[in-house]
């Protein structure tokens, strides 16, 4: 939603969010076939409400 409001691209949503939360992960694969599971180690509540203040701030400009 912010990208198509604010018309912004991958890089500049990447670095809005990046503000916010840690992006850096790792994939979990159990077989060849597992699409894997996404972890972030580094995440907590905190930054991910702080995130969803500043989204909703830019969004109600």
């Amino acid at each position: 939603l912010l990208k198509d409001r604010r018309q912004w691209d991958d890089a500049q949503l990447r670095r809005f969010v990046t503000q916010y939360i840690s992006l850096n992960g790792t994939v979990r694969q159990v077989s060849d076939e597992d699409a894997g599971t996404a972890g972030y180690q580094q995440l907590n509540p905190w930054q991910l409400e702080g995130l969803r203040l500043a989204a909703a701030e830019l969004l109600s400009d």
